[in-house]
């Protein structure tokens, strides 16, 4: 059996603790014989264990993802079940897959069926921060997300887009007609597709772990990027299938190594245009007014970041103004 470790620290503690006689104890300089302290750091790891599955045909792809949906249907239920919630307070539960879903579960089936209801019902119980999609030969085509985007944006949600990573089918081109967020790796991204994003102020999301984890040769086009001022964010993409990196120190050394970005290019890449690529406005600078999240590292330099391999310098972080 062959399985991926995923993880990483949770969190790290500093305690203190101080024990003295009392009244000898706060006598100058000698009160220090009477008084002792002690130190203590606690370190917290998440680790998660997966068993990537590889699936040959499309019955076993069918296969299991009925299953897994019935699992989530179940869990719901049982949930339901269990705490006893009323109807009305209860999250909507999943349709049945095999009444909702026809024979041959195409893609247009699953868009009517299952992502448009679950979209509209995640909506009403404020679940939903943005809308993503995949649009590739081997997942939905321009038209198929077009139908989704426009339910996205009848429902006042941003959108993002997978587009351009195994060929050029123009969703980088239709990411943009809908303002989205970002388009997101992009290797196979046509000159159209970069003026229109950066018409459109779409953040272009490079992914260095997939490109390597898939041994891509076709790289995004970073310099034609880079001449239109479209905004460059990179990302982890961590998951096991394509890309089972967890390290974004690794994903900026990527960057400049494999797609020729400036250290400053990958360090604003994870930052300042990550929260844009996030339609976030509070976080990825240090200004005035915006959150206390910050990462302080043992560096000289801010290229060393992206410069060394297995290494983290990582001093401390503040999350919301607190170490």
């Amino acid at each position: 059996m062959i399985e991926e470790a995923l993880g990483g620290l949770l969190q790290d503690e500093y305690t203190g603790n101080q024990e003295k006689v009392p009244g000898l104890a706060d006598i100058p300089l000698l009160g220090n014989l009477f008084k002792s302290e002690s130190r203590g750091r606690k370190k917290t790891n998440l680790m998660v264990f997966i068993h990537p599955v590889i699936l040959k045909d499309e019955m076993q792809v069918a296969d299991i993802t009925q299953r897994r949906y019935d699992f989530m249907r179940e869990v719901q239920q049982n949930y339901r079940e269990k705490k006893n919630v009323e109807w009305k307070k209860a999250p909507p539960i999943l349709p049945d897959f095999e009444e909702y879903v026809p024979a041959g579960k195409n893609a247009d089936a699953y868009i009517d069926t299952i992502c448009l209801p679950a979209l509209t019902a995640a909506h009403a119980e404020g679940l939903v921060d943005a809308v993503d999609g995949f649009c590739e030969g081997i997942a939905f085509q321009p038209n198929q997300i077009a139908r989704v985007f426009d339910v996205a944006r009848e429902l006042g949600l941003p959108v993002k887009l997978h587009a351009e990573q195994l060929s050029n089918l123009g969703g980088a081109k239709l990411a943009a007609q809908y303002g989205a967020l970002s388009a997101d790796h992009i290797e196979y991204l046509d000159v159209e597709g970069v003026a229109a994003m950066a018409r459109a102020g779409t953040v272009a999301v490079i992914l260095p772990g997939a490109f390597y984890t898939l041994r891509e040769t076709q790289a995004p086009p970073i310099s034609t990027l880079r001449d239109c001022a479209v905004p460059i964010a990179l990302a982890s993409d961590c998951n096991p299938g394509s890309s089972p990196m967890t390290s974004l120190l690794l994903t900026m050394n990527m960057a400049c190594t494999l797609f020729r970005m400036t250290p400053e290019e990958a360090l604003c890449g994870v930052t300042r245009n990550a929260a844009k690529a996030l339609g976030l406005k509070d976080c990825g600078q240090i200004v005035a007014g915006a959150r206390a999240d910050l990462a302080v590292w043992n560096v000289q330099h801010p290229a060393e970041l992206s410069y060394r391999i297995g290494f983290n310098p990582l001093h401390a972080r503040i999350f919301g103004g607190e170490f």
